[in-house]
């Protein structure tokens, strides 16, 4: 935020007389226009994200539900592991759906986001470290998302055992990685054969929880729908102003300069509080969505007189928004994205010496 332009300024001075006769005694009307600048403000991106959506610690946070998907031994070995008897070497695959929500329609990864596999193994042995054979097995992660590959992990069952019951393992979301609306998310288990009788019951279960964490984008199109955003303004005064020429404003208006690359538009309105109480307003305007747009809303002679005696005044400009609507209100959007907000107020002063 920056202050506006000083606090005074005459813009602009107009001489009407009736008849531009010398001889007339008819005093000459001069009417000047002043303006109070108050300290420009801005709607920041927190304010217009959906549900599911944060600003944490200068990157968006995207809140991904868990989801769990398991394979049985007969589908991982192709029915060729039964019966209490060596075990034979086999590939199989555990896939898993992972959706963004629903207001999300693409997020471009930032840093730090994990993706936590916990196993819950039901197998009878350790698909990876299997009894009887120095060899070791791997579970290869693989996590697309559209045509675009996200992430590729090995678990190496020479660094990691995958134990009967409950284990976990966490892998690094690299950024600058593109989601789009689904995540798939396989997981390749190849076990090595075994020299060692193994008890194999091809219906047991082999599970994996895909459970994202702190999953951060450093940019983000997301679906904007009726958002409400409440931008307060610095205080203004019109201390600066005699009250001869305080008594001589005779009309004025309010202007809002919306800088709107957003291009989020909807129903707002412009109120003059001090402290807790509205003094003039709400006034209400609507946010066309174009990039650069200026408000006006012009005050009753009440109102004039209730915001020169006011000492301290704030401006709020509050409302609703959604993003264009002929692109699915789909707003794409970076930590720093903001709608900037320049208020002034202008006043016209009437001076004609009687």
């Amino acid at each position: 935020m920056r202050d506006g332009s000083p606090r005074w300024l005459a813009l602009a001075t107009l001489l009407v007389a009736g008849c531009d006769i010398p001889t007339s005694t008819r005093t000459p009307i001069i009417q000047s226009q002043f303006l109070v600048p108050v300290k420009a403000d801005s709607v920041g991106v927190a304010e217009l994200l959906p549900s599911g959506v944060t600003l944490v610690g200068g990157q968006f946070r995207v809140s991904v539900p868990a989801t769990t998907a398991s394979q049985t031994l007969g589908g991982l070995c192709g029915g060729l592991c039964s019966g209490f008897l060596p075990k034979p070497q086999f590939n199989g695959t555990v896939t898993a759906s992972v959706s963004q929500p629903a207001s999300v329609a693409s997020a471009v990864t930032g840093t730090g986001g994990t993706l936590t596999l916990t196993f819950t193994n039901g197998l009878g042995f350790d698909p990876v470290r299997p009894p009887g054979t120095p060899s070791r097995g791997r579970i290869v992660t693989t996590v697309t998302s559209g045509t675009g590959v996200v992430l590729v992990d090995t678990l190496d069952g020479t660094n990691t055992a995958v134990p009967g019951g409950v284990s976990t393992y966490t892998i690094a979301i690299p950024a600058g990685r593109t989601l789009g609306p689904v995540a798939n998310a396989s997981m390749a288990v190849f076990s090595p054969a075994t020299s060692t009788a193994v008890n194999m019951q091809p219906t047991s279960a082999f599970g994996v929880t895909v459970t994202p964490t702190a999953v951060s984008a450093a940019s983000a199109t997301v679906r904007v729908v009726n958002e409400a955003f409440s931008s307060t303004s610095a205080s203004l005064s019109f201390d600066d102003l005699s009250a001869d020429v305080r008594d001589r404003v005779d009309s004025a208006t309010a202007e809002v300069a919306v800088a709107n690359p957003l291009a989020v538009s909807g129903g707002a309105s412009l109120t003059f509080r001090q402290g807790a109480a509205a003094i003039v307003g709400p006034k209400n305007v609507t946010l066309s969505g174009a990039a650069a747009d200026t408000l006006r809303v012009r005050f009753s002679s009440t109102e004039i007189r209730s915001l020169l005696a006011s000492t301290g005044a704030t401006a709020v400009f509050a409302g609703t928004v959604s993003g264009p609507a002929g692109n699915g209100n789909q707003v794409t959007v970076t930590p720093a994205s903001q709608v900037r907000l320049d208020t002034r107020v202008r006043l016209f002063v009437r001076i004609d010496g009687n």
